[in-house]
């Protein structure tokens, strides 16, 4: 603000000659006196005389009715409601009487008072051909500076038939010169007193149901507008919401003409003839406040819509100041609006823009600034659910710092899933939610977070799919991260269990193979041993039956043979059979060139064995012995055993030690596969 501009708001102030004045009454310009500018205060504070102007109070006091003379015909009484409030007050006040000096106008019965201000007094009467209930003002004094404002301000209020506008049925003057406006009479309680009703912190569906009321202001301001008329002093104790509901605007004591077509309107002033500040501080814009009135038009209501507005939201004026002069600078400066964050973003939007300082920037007509209000209000039940859904978000978001596991997770994963659900359907009812679709961001955020920490993977990247931003992209990175090292973790955990069952599969064949190994080995040790203790035996019978009777070998043979599972063979050195336990007459010659134990014991060893096959009985076992006939011949007598006659027992053993192994295998490997899927689990978690 430059030093122009101070000059001109110290100037401005030293025109209003009441030093107490309330920053919240009206500065309402009574006079312009000869060599002086001087702004009388017309509310809150009792007026000073001043010099009257004959000829215009002339013409206009022709228009009014004298007693006995026809007047203009009373309007229908639309709501015939409690009380109308003066000056930002409720009225009837209690034991306040009939004080009007006994004198009242022809055909009404004053009932009581109901109200002072700093021009008139408002009684309670009744009309007698009606006999209806209506509200009486009365000019308080006959000051011709009071007498005009009186004046203009009925004839303006007369003017401007509206259903948000207070009715005048009449305007009368009385023999004495007494002035007598005749009004609806209507009650309830003002936007301020319903504003301050409003607890903190401010509830938004409170403050929609008053934005309702503000629509109904506009209403009366455009229709105004259309007539010409500006008002120049909408303030929340201006408007009267009534018991049912209706809305109404007062006091429009310095309306104002406005526009080159504007139709002329008795006593009230142009735009351009005003140069004096005007108006209430803690509101009015800043070329009321430097007093440029040629620059008032639609934009200055709208700004004063814009402030009422601030202070449904925010439950204060939006000027501030501890005298006039701060007020006022703090106006033309241009004032700085601050919201609480649980103010929507699109009012605080319109707000700005009724209230921008340069009258360019604002809404150039009340039907723009209605237009967006109402778009506002319209969508209020996406912005409800959105703020329904942000409390959701908040008490999702105190529960999981309680931590979330396996028994709690299918609940928690249900809450923030309803909850991004309901900033959906938020953006549906609504496209241009942007609290929504940013909150919607906010809580998937939010669930993959809480997802990756517990190791679902799949439900974190699920849950910020589609949303582009750095840290959307910074949980993907991680995501990934996570999974590259969980893949790597589960393919060391399946072969781990791999490995394991592959080792204990390894490790069972081993023991099995190792066994069988060694159970042969055994077997064929002891059967040796057993033909080794049974070949002398063997052969000293045979010598004897040698001694005896040679011819007999071969039969004894048999029979030692058919006593036991052993074949008996006697052969003399060239290979020769001398007698053999299971050759049977007819029977091919035996081929004992391939015995290697034969051999072994021709060429001087005492004893020797072998496994080989034979023509009979399949793979045997054989144990030859040096033998000498009674004539002192050398000769061998080889004993053998079917390896098959032991292999049963052999096969017993080995199945037994088998499923013994298998069994062990298959717990072995359900263990181990049990351990690995909880490596598995585990590693998914950490990771």
């Amino acid at each position: 603000m430059n030093d122009e501009t101070v000059a001109l708001i110290r100037r401005r102030v030293s025109e209003v000659d009441d030093g107490s004045l309330n920053l919240g009454a009206t500065i309402k310009p009574m006079s312009r006196m000869a060599g002086s500018a001087t702004v009388r205060i017309a509310r809150d504070a009792a007026p000073a005389a001043g010099p009257a102007d004959s000829a215009s109070l002339s013409g206009l006091d022709r228009t009014l009715p004298r007693p006995g003379q026809p007047g203009p015909p009373d309007q229908t009484l639309q709501r015939p409601d409690a009380t109308w409030p003066l000056d930002g007050q409720t009225w009837p006040l209690p034991g306040q009487g009939p004080d009007h000096g006994g004198r009242q106008p022809a055909g009404y019965d004053i009932l009581g008072e109901l109200g002072r201000g700093g021009i008139g007094i408002v009684y309670r009467a009744r009309q007698r051909t009606l006999k209806r209930e209506v509200a009486l003002k009365k000019l308080q004094s006959a000051e011709g500076p009071l007498r005009q404002a009186f004046l203009a301000e009925s004839m303006v209020t007369g003017e401007l038939e509206h259903p948000n506008i207070v009715p005048v049925y009449a305007l009368c003057e009385e023999e004495q010169g007494e002035l007598w406006l005749v009004m609806k009479r209507i009650g309830g309680r003002t936007l301020a007193q319903l504003i301050a009703d409003v607890p903190a912190p401010r509830d938004a569906r409170q403050i929609d149901r008053l934005l309702d009321v503000l629509l109904d202001v506009a209403d009366a301001l455009r229709f105004a507008h259309s007539r010409g008329v500006l008002h120049r002093d909408v303030k929340p104790v201006n408007v009267m919401v009534g018991t049912f509901g209706e809305v109404m605007l007062l006091d429009w004591g310095i309306a104002a003409c406005f526009g080159d077509n504007a139709p002329a309107v008795d006593a009230v002033p142009h735009v351009r003839d005003l140069d004096m500040i005007a108006g209430t501080p803690l509101y009015m814009p800043p070329e009321m406040a430097e007093g440029r009135g040629e620059d008032c038009g639609p934009w200055t209501d709208v700004y004063l819509l814009g402030a009422t507005l601030y202070e449904v939201i925010t439950g204060k004026p939006p000027h501030r100041g501890s005298s006039l002069f701060d007020v006022l600078s703090d106006t033309s400066a241009g004032v700085r609006l601050t919201f609480a964050k649980e103010v929507p973003t699109e009012l605080q939007q319109i707000c700005r823009k009724a209230m921008a300082h340069d009258p360019a920037d604002r809404y150039q007509d009340v039907e723009s600034f209605q237009n967006d209000l109402r778009d506002y209000l319209e969508n209020r039940e996406s912005r409800a659910l959105s703020t329904l859904a942000g409390e959701g978000l908040e008490r999702w978001r105190q529960a999981s710092l309680a931590g979330i596991d396996d028994t709690n997770r299918p609940q928690m994963y249900l809450a923030i899933s309803e909850v991004i659900s309901s900033f959906q359907h938020a953006c549906v009812l609504w496209s241009g939610n942007d609290a929504a679709r940013a909150g919607e961001i906010v809580a998937r955020r939010a669930w993959a977070k809480a997802a990756l920490d517990n190791g679902d993977l799949g439900v974190a990247m699920t849950a910020i799919e589609g949303i582009k931003d750095a840290r959307a992209d910074a949980l993907r990175k991680r995501i990934q991260e996570m999974g590259l090292e969980r893949r790597r973790a589960l393919r060391f955990a399946r072969w781990l269990g791999t490995g394991l069952i592959a080792a204990q599969l390894v490790l069972v064949a081993g023991l099995g193979a190792f066994g069988w190994l060694e159970l042969r080995n055994f077997t064929r040790g002891e059967i040796l041993e057993e033909l080794r203790r049974l070949a002398p035996a063997a052969g000293a019978a045979l010598r004897m039956v040698d001694e005896v009777n040679p011819d007999e070998l071969d039969r004894v043979a048999d029979e030692l043979g058919a006593a036991s599972e052993f074949r008996l063979v006697l052969l003399n050195t060239d290979g020769s059979v001398v007698a053999d336990s299971q050759t049977e007459p007819g029977d091919p010659p035996l081929s004992t060139q391939a015995w290697t134990e034969v051999a072994a014991v021709v060429r001087g060893a005492p004893d020797a064995w072998s496994e080989r096959p034979s023509e009979r009985n399949g793979q045997v076992l054989a144990l030859a012995t040096r033998w000498q006939h009674e004539d002192g011949a050398d000769g061998v007598l080889v004993l053998t055993l079917p390896r098959n006659t032991l292999d049963g027992s052999l096969h017993t053993i080995l199945v037994g030690g088998l499923a013994a192994l298998i069994i062990s295998f298959l717990i072995w490997s359900f263990l181990i596969r049990r351990v690995t899927r909880r490596l598995h689990v585990a590693l998914s978690r950490v990771l």
